[in-house]
């Protein structure tokens, strides 16, 4: 199984939208080959100017994931910014249990 991380800086004045906007885009992601869940969190932050969630989704490979960067990440990502434009920002991980 795979973590795929999300970590996203929203500007306050567009966070009642866009957490409106991100509940149907995680439901897009969910139907992507491998992915079957999904954990949604605040982040706790000093920052005054914005607000921290980061979503985990649950993949099953690498494979999996590899198959949703080629094929799918680009469009998911261009998706919220023709929205929000850049009143959101976004960094990503790629979380692997360690055996």
């Amino acid at each position: 199984m795979i973590v795929y991380e999300v970590n996203l800086s929203i500007n306050h004045s567009i966070y009642d939208e866009y957490k409106k906007w991100l509940k149907d885009h995680i439901d897009k992601m969910l139907t992507f080959q491998g992915f079957f869940k999904y954990h949604l969190y605040k982040v706790s932050s000093n920052d005054s100017n914005s607000i921290k969630l980061s979503i985990h989704y649950y993949v099953d490979s690498l494979k999996d994931l590899e198959y949703y960067f080629t094929n799918h990440a680009e469009k998911m990502r261009l998706d919220g910014f023709k929205v929000f434009g850049d009143n959101f920002s976004a960094s990503r991980r790629v979380l692997s249990i360690l055996e």
